[in-house]
Formats: C-alpha cells, structure tokens, sequence
C-alpha cells in the first residue's frame, strides 16, 4: 500500500495559538463539567456516601485499566512529521485495544469473585461484567481524541466531552427513573454514558479522515511503528498506570482500614476538588504537547514553560486558599448536610488538585525528551511511599483524617521533587523554580491574612461573600496582568 499516492493536503489544519486551542478545549471542559457538577448536586442528595463508596470502587478498577488500553500508542500519533506513518499508529493502537478489551473480558469471566473479595465489596462482582465494555470505549475515545488533537480538531474534542458528560449523567438519571436504586444506577449509567464521546469523535473521523487512513493502512508501518515508538509502551504506559493507578487504590485501602462509608466522603470530597481542577488540565495537556514540540525545536520550550508555570500559580494560589478556608461549609450546604463531614477531606486535598492544576501537563517533557524511563523510576517510588505511608497512619492512628493529611503532606513534597526533576529532564535552569516558589509563598501568605482578617469581622455567610469577592478581584487581575504581550499565548 506504500506505493499509492497519498494526497497530504487533504487536511486544512487550524492554526491556533496556544491560548485559543486551550481555550477551546476549556470551553468545552467547563460546560462538561458544569453539567457533571450540577449532576452532582442533584445525585449526592438522592444517592448516599455508601453508593459513592461504591462506585469510586468500580471506577478504580475501570480508570486505572483504561490509561493503558492502547499501550499508550495513541499518545505517540502526535510525534510522526508524515500523515501516513500517524495513521498507521493509529491502527496499531486500536488492535492493542482490541487485544487488551479481550483479555479483560476473560479475567472478568474467570477472576471477577476473586476481584471483588480483593477490593472488600463482594457486591461488586456481578457489575465487573462492564469493565471490558468500559475499558473499550474509553480506550477508543482516547485514541480518537489524540488524533483529533494531531489534526487540531479542538473544537470537536470540546463537543465529545460535553456529549459524554451529558451520556454518563443522562444514563444514571435513566437508570434511576427504571427503578434501579443504589449503587447499580450510578455504575450502569457511568458504564453506559461512555459511548457517547467515542461516537460523536468516530462519526467525525470516518467522515473527514476515513478514507485516508484506509489508503494509508501499511503493515509494515505498522509493525515498524510498534518498535519505533516501544517506549511508549515500555515507559510510558507503566508510568501512567501507576500514577492513575495509585490515585484508585487510595479507596481500596481505605476500604481496607476503614467502612465504605468514608471511601464514599473521600470520593465526594476527591470529586469536589478534581472537577474545578479538570476544567483546565485536561485541555491543558493535550494543547501543550503539541506545543511543546514546536518550542522545543524553535528553541523556546523553557521561556514557554516558565511562563505558563508562573501564570497557574498566581491565579491558583487565592484559589487554593479560599477552598481550604470554606470547604466544609460550601460542601454541607451545595450536597447537603449529610456530606459536610467530606469538608476537612477535601481541604487537605486541595493542595494535591492545585499541584495537579499546576504541573499536570509537565510529564509530557518527558515524553518530548525521551527519558519516560526516569518519569516512571521516579513514579513507582513516589507511589510506593505516599501509598505505604497512608496504609501505615491509617492503621496507626485509626484516624482516616490524620492519615489522609500525611498522604496529601508526602505527595506535595514527592511532586515538588519531580518538579525540579522535569526541568533537570528539559536541561532548564532549576535556580527558576525559585520565582515559583516565592511567587507560591508570597500570593498564598498575602491571600491567607486577607480571609482570615475576613472571617474575624464577619460572621459565616458574609464572610464567605466578602472573600469570594475578592479571590476573583485577584484572579481577574492577575489574569489581564499576565496574558498580555506574550507570543506564547
């Protein structure tokens, strides 16, 4: 098939600038996760902790599996110079996916008893029969979006998540009003809800790229491929599995030490966090690996990453400040008063989602660089620790709190090492971080005298109004301070 003349023009590629793609991606983040947070609303005051418990359990095992469905292959589409060599990438990953669904589906058949003794739910069992369904189509929905990211199809990447928001949301709700209760309506409707991103990218991709990639199919490239990129597999993969994967197994040890009940205020408070966090991360990342690529060979990735560094803290920082000040009482009144015990979980938490706000899309210089094997070394040892150290003070102090504040304590600290480990990786000047820092201690110091001065004067409500008036004063001044005359954004 090599020898068939392929049209490399058939695509008008958006240029857009880093902001504009970002933007893009957010608008399309903030919707999706506007309508999952007001799912959210609606859902915590008909379901309880204990079904919350129950499917941040099921999630575990669906979440971690899903980031290496394709062996991380779709992440490498980005990387070839020629359409044709992406393509076929792009093949190789949907028949490890296939591969990997199937081999799911027989673990699933043979283990799932076994699986659900493991994690302390045996209820879980009959439900591990959607795992391969989900591991599928999430799998899938990644390698679409990667291509999609390579073709700099934003705006469709912001239409797929909104319609998977609305699938997943639109699927528990069904579920419910049949009459199925509890936990089954939550992790069918997840189950469910996935489809509906995975359709909107194919019927995209087989309208506008279909045909090329079916000229372009070479099994040669394809099995070159395979071994050109096998550090993805190698590193890459294991590096994302076990990061993703040590996020989950926090509730399986939680579930271990303490009642389905706390994993289920861990999980809100966890979501609490995480959905703020995700309407720019994820947007974050796909744009700046593209980004990356081009500064790094222009010569300006440092400047870019500097920048972009200090930008996230300056506006995160009043942010991260105020959530801890009024995290229990916004959680006790927005989900009700059943779920203000999630409140101290989720301020301790919130410095682990502002570093993942902040640095979420550095582990793409490891990519760029390719030393993925330092990122995964480095990995494995940081979740040993933090996850070892949780297990030991949760059966030390009997105080699931206390064991998640040394958890959220050892991950800071491993992060802001690895920090200073990506820019040895980039051979950036490391003294540079100390601006970060600085800025990090300087705005945080500052917002934390003004809120507390603040809640000295008022009493509760008017003091929560007070500061959230000025967090956004300082947000949207930073904001204009910082985004204009650069050509990074």
């Amino acid at each position: 098939m090599s020898d068939v003349p392929l049209i490399s023009t058939r695509l008008l590629l958006r240029k857009g600038t880093f902001s504009a793609n970002v933007l893009t991606l957010t608008a399309g983040t903030v919707l999706s996760q506007g309508l999952n947070a007001a799912a959210t609303l609606i859902l915590a005051r008909i379901f309880t902790p204990e079904d919350f418990g129950l499917l941040a359990l099921f999630m575990a095992i669906t979440t971690s599996l899903s980031v290496i469905a394709s062996w991380r292959y779709e992440t490498a589409v980005m990387l070839p110079e020629k359409e044709e060599e992406a393509a076929n990438l792009q093949v190789l990953a949907f028949l490890i996916l296939l591969g990997m669904s199937a081999l799911s589906l027989v673990c699933v058949a043979l283990f799932r008893n076994s699986i659900a003794q493991m994690l302390g739910e045996n209820r879980l069992a009959p439900w591990l029969w959607g795992v391969p369904i989900t591991l599928f189509s999430s799998g899938l929905y990644q390698i679409l979006s990667y291509w999609a990211s390579r073709e700099k199809h934003f705006h469709l990447l912001a239409i797929s998540r909104v319609g998977q928001t609305l699938g997943i949301v639109g699927a528990q709700l069904g579920f419910l009003a049949l009459g199925l209760g509890g936990a089954k309506a939550l992790i069918f409707g997840w189950v469910a809800g996935q489809s509906v991103g995975v359709a909107i990218l194919f019927e995209r991709a087989l309208k506008d790229e279909g045909q090329f990639v079916r000229r372009s199919l070479d099994w040669g490239l394809v099995r070159s491929g395979f071994f050109k990129y096998k550090n993805f597999p190698i590193y890459t993969a294991p590096y994302t599995f076990v990061g993703n994967a040590a996020k989950q197994v926090v509730f399986v040890v939680l579930r271990v030490f303490a009642d389905i009940h706390v994993v289920g205020l861990f999980s809100m408070a966890r979501r609490a966090v995480t959905l703020p966090v995700s309407f720019i991360t994820s947007s974050m990342k796909q744009v700046f690996y593209e980004k990356a690529s081009t500064e790094l060979n222009s010569g300006h990735l440092e400047p870019f990453v500097l920048r972009i560094l200090k930008i996230q803290v300056a506006l995160a920082t009043p942010v991260l400040v105020f959530f801890v000040f009024e995290a229990e009482l916004l959680l006790g009144v927005v989900l009700g008063a059943v779920w203000a015990a999630s409140g101290p979980f989720a301020s301790l938490l919130a410095f682990s989602g502002y570093l993942e706000f902040v640095t979420s899309w550095m582990d793409r210089i490891f990519d760029v660089k390719g030393r993925q094997n330092l990122a995964l070394t480095w990995e494995v040892l940081r979740d040993i620790v933090v996850i070892g150290f949780l297990a030991l003070s949760l059966r030390l102090l009997g105080n699931p709190l206390l064991a998640v504040g040394v958890y959220v304590a050892l991950d800071f600290l491993c992060i802001v090492v690895w920090i200073v480990m990506a820019f040895r990786t980039a051979n950036f000047t490391v003294s540079n971080l100390w601006q970060i820092g600085a800025l990090f201690l300087g705005v945080g110091s500052v917002v934390a005298a003004m809120l507390w001065g603040i809640r000295l004067i008022f009493t509760p409500w008017p003091a929560l109004a007070v500061s959230s008036a000025v967090v956004m004063a300082m947000v949207g001044f930073v904001f204009v301070r910082y985004s204009r005359g650069s050509r990074f954004l």
